[in-house]
This record gives structure tokens, C-alpha cells and sequence, in this order.
């Protein structure tokens, strides 16, 4: 009966913690390169998306995060796309893989539009945050080994905080490349709700209050919570 409560509180708490990254918006804090310097162009604009292509990597990346904080989704994609064309780093490519995942599944509203892309940035470059909680959002939806397969990503950015690949900080920080606007709360929620699909309840329990400590007003980690209580551990 305890198993088939949980079966039937994880869907719910699925639904609710895709909420967390289907519904915000992006934003970014750095400069989109036009002030102080001009960014040089190379090829004019590609395929009359009226985006233009430049010679760095990085420029194309500044400017697909301006287009992503404005909602401009279809631009947005098309400067990470032009990104990757430019002779990216590795990093610089897992962030364009991420950045093209995170706007689809902006423009959609489903996590699972932009799973491909994701793990196209997590191939590229395994320490990018974004590649990281993006694919283990998408795992949610599917089977148990997926889930274990989530909970080692978002697992992993509380080992790189601690320099031990044996040793988690459950208060690891997720702090976007790109500005998803995604809360390190909602992060922790993500990694609460998986602990309590794969039976590990007192995990999911610490990672619930370290959401609710840093943003105990959010509704949605608060129904997150809820339905864990309701139900039962």
C-alpha cells in the first residue's frame, strides 16, 4: 500500500516540479557587448533569421543570452546554433547545447523538448550546470534508472563544491550560465522530489528544507512539500 502511495505522489510532485522550470522566465546580468566595444561580424546574417554571426564563440553566446532574456526563443536558438559553427571550446559548446535546450523547452513549456540538447551539452562538457539540471528535469519523466541517472547529475554539483568525488555538499549553489532563471531553491526541490521517487526519504526531507530556507514563500516548492507530507514518507 506505502508503495503504491508513492508511486501515485511522485506523478504529482512530477507535475509540480516541472512547474518550477517550465514557468520562469530568463534573465541574465551580463553586457550584451554592444557598449564599450563593437562585436565584428562574420558571414552577415545566416538563413533571413536576421541574427547575425560573429567571428568568437562567446560573442555569439552574449548575444543568444540577450535574445533569451528578452523571450526571443527563435533568435535565441539561432545564435547558440551559430555558436557551435564558430570553433567552439568544449565549454563553449556545452553552454550553446544548453542554451538551444532551454530555450525550447522555454518557447514549449516542456522539459522534454530540450533533452537532446541537453545531453548534447552534458556530452560536450560534463561540469556545465545547465546541461546538468536541464537533463536530470527531463530524466523525471521517465523510469527508475533514469532517475538514479538524475540524481547523480544534480548530485555531482554538490561534489564539485567539495573537491571529492566521495563527499556531497547538500548545499551545493546552482547559479546558471546562461540566466534560465531557475532558483537554486527549485534545484533542491528537483533533487528532493527524485530522492522521494527512489525511496530515499530522509534525503529528500533535507533537501526540502534547504529549499524552503532560502525561498519559504514559493508556492510551488511549498505544494512540493505538501504532497510529500500527505503522503507520506
Amino acid at each position: 500500500m506505502r508503495h503504491r502511495k508513492k508511486i501515485i505522489a511522485a506523478y504529482g510532485l512530477v507535475l509540480a516540479s516541472l512547474l518550477l522550470f517550465t514557468s520562469v522566465t530568463g534573465c541574465v546580468n551580463k553586457s550584451d557587448g554592444t557598449s564599450g566595444s563593437t562585436l565584428q561580424q562574420i558571414g552577415g546574417v545566416d538563413d533571413g533569421d536576421n541574427v547575425p554571426t560573429y567571428n568568437q564563440p562567446s560573442q555569439n553566446i552574449t548575444q543568444a543570452m540577450k535574445y533569451f532574456a528578452e523571450k526571443d526563443y527563435d533568435r535565441a536558438i539561432s545564435a547558440f546554433q551559430k555558436t557551435l559553427v564558430t570553433n567552439p571550446n568544449q565549454e563553449e559548446m556545452s553552454i550553446a547545447y544548453s542554451g538551444i535546450g532551454w530555450s525550447k523547452v522555454k518557447k514549449s513549456g516542456v522539459i522534454s523538448d530540450g533533452k537532446n540538447d541537453f545531453q548534447s551539452g552534458y556530452a560536450a562538457r560534463s561540469t556545465v550546470k545547465d546541461a546538468k539540471v536541464g537533463l536530470a528535469a527531463a530524466y523525471l519523466l521517465e523510469d527508475s534508472a533514469k532517475i538514479k541517472e538524475a540524481i547523480s547529475l544534480i548530485e555531482s554539483l554538490g561534489r564539485s563544491d567539495t573537491g571529492d568525488v566521495t563527499v556531497i555538499n547538500p548545499n551545493f549553489r546552482y547559479v546558471s550560465e546562461i540566466g534560465t532563471g531557475i532558483s537554486n531553491a527549485s534545484v533542491h526541490s528537483l533533487l528532493a522530489t527524485l530522492y522521494y521517487y527512489n525511496n530515499q526519504d530522509s534525503l529528500a526531507k533535507q533537501q526540502l528544507a534547504i529549499a524552503k530556507q532560502e525561498e519559504g514563500d514559493n508556492a510551488r516548492i511549498t505544494s512540493i512539500e505538501t504532497a510529500i507530507m500527505t503522503l507520506g514518507f
